[in-house]
């Protein structure tokens, strides 16, 4: 039990550097990168001294709370974690939102409850529509991929080819049915 209090406070010690000036508790939810380096392995709600690197883009807030959307591993996450290609809906508490993320990358977390995933050579595809809420945020998001370009680590290796991806476009109050082949090629003519 010692040994446990004496490596919390060390941790504490050890992330004071970066703690915010006025003090002010920040709340999240899961594991997350700790600013400076490092993984914060707590699994629930909990709160720390320090406001998140990169918050837009790594982060989702959801009643207040930080969720963690990226992938892991860069930041020294080292548990089990599920392989994604792409840009896919994720569940941040009890509400949907998107990884923006480009290319094969990790989360901590399975794809949320439905049949718009497909599992293809250990990675996970999504293959459903995206809704306009997606098309709405992808400018504030999509830079994620600038902070991960950089990041030198393992990434999910893909084998086998991409399933054929199907997106809906809404176009002057009718669909049109697109088939692509990448996530983030848009057909964007108003044909």
């Amino acid at each position: 039990m010692r040994r446990i209090v004496v490596i919390a406070a060390l941790c504490i010690v050890a992330v004071a550097p970066v703690a915010d000036a006025r003090g002010k508790q920040v709340a999240y939810v899961g594991g997350h990168p700790i600013p400076g380096g490092g993984w914060c392995e707590i699994e629930g709600p909990h709160v720390h001294l320090y406001a998140p690197e990169h918050a837009t883009e790594l982060y989702r807030v959801t009643g207040g709370r930080y969720y963690f959307v990226g992938d892991p591993v860069p930041f020294g996450y080292h548990g089990d974690k599920h392989a994604y290609a792409g840009r896919h809906p994720i569940a941040v508490g009890h509400d949907e939102a998107w990884c923006y993320l480009d290319g094969p990358h990790y989360h901590v977390f399975a794809p949320p409850p439905h049949d718009k995933f497909v599992e293809r050579g250990g990675v996970e595809w999504y293959v459903g529509e995206r809704p306009r809420r997606y098309r709405i945020d992808e400018p504030r998001y999509v830079t994620i991929n600038a902070i991960y370009k950089p990041l030198v680590y393992a990434r999910p290796v893909i084998v086998v080819a991409q399933p054929e991806v199907v997106v809906y476009h809404i176009h002057h109050k009718h669909k049109h049915h697109h088939h692509h082949h990448h996530d983030d090629d848009w057909d964007d003519d108003d044909d």
